[in-house]
């Protein structure tokens, strides 16, 4: 049977359900237990302030008649599902819902284990609210019909919603700016699959929106359509943090469509991702990494390969200044150009790979040193040597190694800028031991350990809230929301480490509720990775 098959009988058998469900509409409080599933929503429903809701898992809510849910300012919705039960957020027929509006700013909402489907709005729109969403999936919703015009069909927060967005998947949808969008807030993006979307406009992937500095890291987006789309589209904050992402196989078709576009950022740091198989048509002026209006970024250890695009895979306007390219790896992208139309010192540009590009080409002002050129660049310590890539055919970018087991040593070992040294070999990564490598392994970089002490939820603050969220992780909850990896210390959550400790538990938590009593000394910091400031 097809997979078109297959969702058309479960959508059947939900239809079939609704028809015998308990009707709810109004305020609810207190437990929606599993023994009165499946329930029909006949009305608007919301949770009043200072109540809290609790959904079981395995509920079913069927939601007629154009309604929503609204969690309002100081309420809680806890609708915790499991790995094997689900809860589900669904149309009693397609696309007659709103969705789940999220608008609480003094409570943890937790969204976990749920399904969200067939809204013809945002499937979950967070204003003021940073609840926690994971392991969820958002599918099949449609924001185009929908009364709340806001921007982003899967997951929307504004208005300083600093959302913990971690572990979902979110697909098969459609609309206007994105699958996930934010506009003044600062969320957690973090390992979420966002697939086989179709967007009019906006990004294919997250839209970030002005006010706005999450840290996007380690997600999946690939198979997404769109017009006028890139994948990551960014604008107007300093800070931006886009690390280890996968982003394949998208295609847009219009003069916006970048695989990252940044505009008018300051200090945003892209790093470590890879960018494969990604297509656009009928684009000008526009590359696979877009500086516009943006100083001072930091593109840095990415694998861009096998890319189609209208202009250059590295793209900026008159008006960016002081990036930093350094140790990428270009490979096989068919672009009208390298670096065509760069402004003058638009960026610093070294221990880079340019291989087998078409054509093979760059701009009048491109500048790179210590970098390797097919076919040759002018620059001090350029080279135009086979790169000798592990198994460039089957995406192995690594550089050969004979102490790593390979025939043959790549010349780009030790070859980077003397300026950045490497003092160790890693197969699985950088392998020179002298200076740093060309390419994307070579000359690795941490993330910055960039925190607020005692902001264990990371919404911005320290608060009462925070020692809810860190009581309920020490039961087994969800972990602390924030993690960084120091250079001579395990990785551990530093927002929860208030005693100096360099270590997370229950310490923490005593010493936490004396400080907010009033009674205790300040938190500290652990003294091996403070925080910025």
């Amino acid at each position: 049977m097809t997979k078109i098959g297959i969702l058309l009988l479960v959508a059947f058998a939900f239809l079939c359900s609704a028809s015998s469900a308990d009707d709810i509409a109004g305020a609810l409080t207190g437990t929606l237990p599993l023994s009165g599933s499946p329930y029909l929503v006949t009305d608007d429903i919301y949770v009043l302030s200072e109540s809290t809701l609790t959904i079981e898992p395995g509920v079913v809510l069927f939601f007629s008649g154009y309604t929503k849910f609204t969690v309002t300012n100081g309420a809680t919705l806890l609708a915790i599902g499991t790995e094997s039960d689900s809860i589900y957020f669904t149309g009693d027929s397609l696309y007659e819902w709103f969705g789940l509006k999220l608008d609480t700013s003094e409570t943890v909402s937790i969204l976990r284990y749920c399904v969200i489907e067939y809204s013809s709005d945002t499937g979950i729109i967070c204003r003021r609210s940073s609840p926690e969403i994971s392991h969820c999936m958002i599918r099949y919703c449609d924001d185009q019909s929908g009364p709340s015009q806001n921007f982003g069909y899967g997951i929307t927060c504004g208005w300083q919603s600093n959302a913990i967005i971690r572990d979902n998947t979110i697909m098969s949808n459609w609309g206007l700016d994105g699958p996930i969008a934010t506009s003044e807030s600062d969320p957690i993006i973090e390992n979420n699959l966002i697939v086989s979307n179709n967007s009019i406009s906006g990004a294919l992937g997250i839209l970030v929106g002005f006010g706005s500095s999450p840290l996007i890291i380690g997600n999946t987006i690939t198979q997404n359509r769109g017009t006028w789309s890139d994948v990551i589209t960014a604008f107007g904050e300093d800070g931006l943090i886009v690390a280890g992402n996968t982003i394949t196989g998208n295609h847009s078709r219009g003069s916006r469509s970048s695989a990252i576009n940044c505009g008018q950022l300051d200090n945003a740091v892209i790093i470590n991702n890879y960018i494969a198989f990604d297509t656009t048509e009928i684009a000008r002026h526009v590359g696979l990494i877009h500086f516009f209006n943006s100083n001072n970024c930091l593109v840095q250890g990415n694998v861009i390969v096998n890319n189609h695009c209208e202009d250059s895979p590295i793209f900026g306007n008159e008006e960016s200044i002081k990036n930093v390219i350094a140790n990428n790896t270009i490979y096989g992208n068919t672009c009208v150009a390298i670096t065509d139309t760069l402004p003058e010192g638009m960026f610093l540009g070294f221990n880079n790979i340019f291989w087998n590009n078409f054509p093979n080409r760059l701009g009048p002002n491109a500048y790179f040193t210590f970098s390797n050129f097919m076919g040759g660049f002018p620059g001090t310590g350029n080279t135009e040597l086979d790169p000798l890539f592990r198994d460039a055919d089957n995406g192995d970018f690594h550089l050969m190694s004979i102490a790593c087991g390979d025939a043959l040593n790549s010349p780009c070992i030790d070859s980077g800028s003397p300026d950045f040294s490497e003092d160790s070999l890693e197969c699985s990564g950088g392998l020179g031991t002298i200076a740093a490598d060309m390419g994307a392994y070579g000359g690795q970089i941490q993330l910055p350990c960039t925190y607020v002490i005692g902001d264990v939820n990371h919404n911005g603050s320290a608060a009462g809230t925070d020692v809810v969220y860190f009581v309920n992780y020490l039961k087994g909850g969800y972990p602390p929301a924030y993690f960084c990896d120091c250079s001579d210390i395990h990785a551990f959550f530093l927002e929860a480490d208030l005693n100096a400790s360099c270590d997370v538990n229950g310490l923490d938590v005593t010493y936490f509720v004396n400080y907010l009593k009033g009674i205790g000394p300040f938190m500290l910091h652990c003294l091996s990775c403070p925080p910025p400031g």
